[in-house]
């Protein structure tokens, strides 16, 4: 009942000058060069085997699909692609998030799943398409192109120079540390690009711009640096209106997300059982762990349980890059596993006085916070998980915050409120916004956290501690 076909593997084989609609539905074409082949019109298919292991070369062997403008949009799953070239292959409808592309090679004629990277997922760009070489390869996926301009979300199309594969920045994150660069395509002259710290709100870490309908003729581009500290927000929006703006997501250059106090990864010891409970694996193997949130190859974030070794002085670092359990569907956030671990009794052997219990946890052992205000308003530095969760999601990004909750007479009403907070000369301060020069204020979201009680809770349990205060009295209002 399925469709059998022929095995090239290892042949070496040439097919050129092949075009139409050719059935490859469960070939397989490992080691195959199509090269003066057309494939736009053939049929490929889950089972279709495009790379190989050569026991007698002791190398993988992939396809080369170069020219041919193959179109595989309806792969998933576990599909290999070691090796294979695959310069002008279109993969728009397909989902790659667990293909294998260690030592493929592509260009800019190959189209992408949107959100997808292939540099992360193991690939290497060759640069322009027909062997050209006046571009030169961007294998970081560093600089982006800006066109078009329409009133729908994501109100512009961005693609990656290196590939031409569109990019989306609801779910594509920028890392800190890293620099990168917004050139100019075909925009329309109706919605002028530029990116701030939020609507026509200049950044000191974006520089140049507006980019029109002109800048691609100008060179002109728009370069954006963020520093590995990085505590701000940007985003990029239309200079004309103000209903078209999209925030960016900036996460850790090594696409690592954990609530650890001074960058340090706790180590969990953990029980078969404990890993059967937390993870989706069948080998539940006990050991030392440390639990992350990281990017996958979508650039999607995920929960992986990493064993870990100690390398001496008390230095852990993980067994390797690709040895982790996923975390179950029941465990998607760090506080869930938090929850789990505290339960159990489980404490990171590698925090202060093995009192430290939780998955990235920091602090004293979940000490109690206490948001009296008599020593100012407590600055916290909460992640963009915690951020979210205290607003609603109406601040997206993680930073430094102060909590200030105070009665307004005018209305009758007990406000909760985050403030940025900025260090400056040792001192904690209120972050104005540049544009109206007022505090950077966002609302804790009265529907989950009603009371002074419940965000202390929260705080408590998300193992939260001060890191200062902004030595100054509750206000009112914008004050």
């Amino acid at each position: 009942g399925q469709q059998q076909g022929v095995n090239l593997s290892g042949t070496n084989a040439v097919l050129s000058g092949i075009s139409g609609p050719v059935n490859f539905s469960g070939v397989n074409l490992a080691s195959v060069s199509f090269q003066g082949s057309d494939l736009s019109a053939a049929t490929f298919d889950g089972q279709t085997v495009f790379s190989h292991f050569d026991p007698g070369t002791g190398q993988q062997q992939g396809v080369n699909l170069s020219g041919t403008n193959a179109v595989l949009d309806s792969l998933s799953g576990n599909i290999d692609l070691r090796g294979a070239n695959l310069s002008s292959v279109s993969f728009t409808g397909s989902n790659l998030s667990a293909a294998q592309l260690t030592g493929a090679t592509y260009d800019n004629t190959t189209t992408w799943p949107v959100g997808f990277d292939p540099v992360a997922a193991g690939a290497t760009s060759t640069g322009s398409g027909g062997g050209g070489n006046s571009n030169v390869a961007d294998q970081n996926n560093t600089v982006f192109v800006v066109a078009g301009g329409n009133f729908a979300s994501p109100f512009y199309d961005l693609t990656f120079e290196a590939n031409g594969s569109i990019v989306d920045f609801q779910n594509y994150s920028l890392f800190r540390g890293n620099t990168y660069t917004f050139k100019a395509g075909n925009l329309t002259s109706a919605h002028p690009f530029s990116i701030g710290t939020s609507h026509n709100i200049s950044s000191q870490y974006a520089t140049g711009g507006p980019l029109d309908q002109n800048s691609a003729g100008n060179g002109q581009s728009i370069t954006v640096t963020i520093p590995s500290g990085f505590n701000s927000s940007l985003a990029y929006f239309c200079t004309l209106h103000s209903n078209m703006v999209m925030d960016f997501i900036i996460t850790d250059s090594n696409g690592s997300q954990s609530n650890s106090s001074g960058g340090n990864i706790e180590v969990y010891q953990l029980e078969a059982s404990h890993i059967s409970e937390l993870t989706t694996s069948s080998n539940s193997i006990p050991g030392n762990y440390s639990i992350v949130e990281e990017l996958n190859a979508s650039n999607l974030p995920e929960i992986r349980i990493r064993p870990m070794i100690d390398s001496g002085g008390g230095n852990w670092a993980n067994v390797g890059p690709n040895q982790y359990y996923y975390a179950k569907p029941t465990y998607l956030t760090l506080a869930s596993i938090n929850s789990y671990l505290a339960a159990q009794g489980i404490q990171a052997i590698n925090s202060q006085g093995n009192n430290n219990p939780g998955a990235g946890g920091g602090g004293n052992n979940n000490s109690p916070v206490d948001l009296n205000m008599s020593n100012g308003l407590p600055v916290f530095s909460l992640s963009d998980t915690q951020v979210q969760n205290l607003t609603n999601g109406a601040q997206p990004i993680g930073g430094n915050f102060a909590v200030e909750i105070f009665f307004d007479p005018t209305t009758s009403y007990e406000i909760r409120q985050l403030v940025a907070a900025v260090l400056t000369g040792g001192n904690w301060t209120k972050e104005l916004d540049p544009f109206s020069n007022s505090p950077i204020i966002t609302d804790i979201d009265p529907s989950t956290y009603p009371t002074i009680e419940t965000i202390e809770s929260f705080l408590t349990q998300e193992n939260l501690q001060s890191v200062g205060s902004i030595v100054a009295q509750p206000n009112n209002p914008g004050g």
